[in-house]
């Protein structure tokens, strides 16, 4: 009798553990992004004086959204002033670049109650989302910039600076224009 009840727990054993829900995979049901959204989602902070200032958020949507154009670049991209009324970042002076390109359209602003902003891995309440467009690119880094007037300035700056040094020797046309996050320029770098 006891072999029979030992053969029947074990064989309901298998078959209830062979039913269970991938657990892993349970935040992306119903979502419109899939599961590889995490690799393509960064955010970075700036603080000062130890205090956060601004959040910024980025997910690059070509490789987890079949339904995105291949021929542009997209973002859903989303924005946080800390202890700040207002969440819109054009009133501040900021302006989102792709690796110095500016947008092929205004931004278009996505609801809080979304799909797609429900589906982001990483989001803050609190901050403002927009779907943005910029042209393709070539190569596999893309620099994600938020910059106000001061940073467009250091960036044409290190432009500048980096074009007399190739015009004087060779040894820099393989240089990056690199750019320091703070609160003129906030840059969030993805690969291809």
């Amino acid at each position: 009798m006891k072999k029979i009840f030992l053969a029947i727990s074990c064989a309901a054993a298998i078959f209830f553990s062979g039913c269970a829900k991938n657990q892993a995979l349970t935040n992306f049901e119903d979502t419109q992004l899939n599961p590889s959204a995490l690799q393509y989602t960064k955010k970075t902070d700036i603080i000062v004086e130890n205090e956060p200032k601004i959040q910024f958020f980025a997910t690059y949507l070509n490789p987890v959204h079949k339904d995105f154009d291949k021929g542009i670049e997209s973002f859903i991209i989303g924005v946080y002033f800390v202890n700040e009324k207002e969440q819109d970042f054009r009133k501040y002076g900021y302006q989102v670049m792709l690796n110095d390109d500016k947008p092929l359209a205004k931004p278009y602003i996505l609801d809080a109650k979304s799909l797609l902003v429900k589906s982001l891995p990483i989001k803050n309440p609190w901050g403002n989302y927009y779907i943005f467009h910029f042209p393709k690119q070539d190569g596999y880094t893309l620099n994600l910039r938020l910059v106000n007037n001061k940073g467009l300035e250091k960036i044409v700056e290190l432009k500048n600076k980096l074009e007399e040094e190739k015009a004087q020797n060779n040894d820099a046309r393989n240089k990056q224009i690199e750019v320091t996050n703070d609160l003129d320029t906030i840059q969030l770098g993805f690969q291809k």
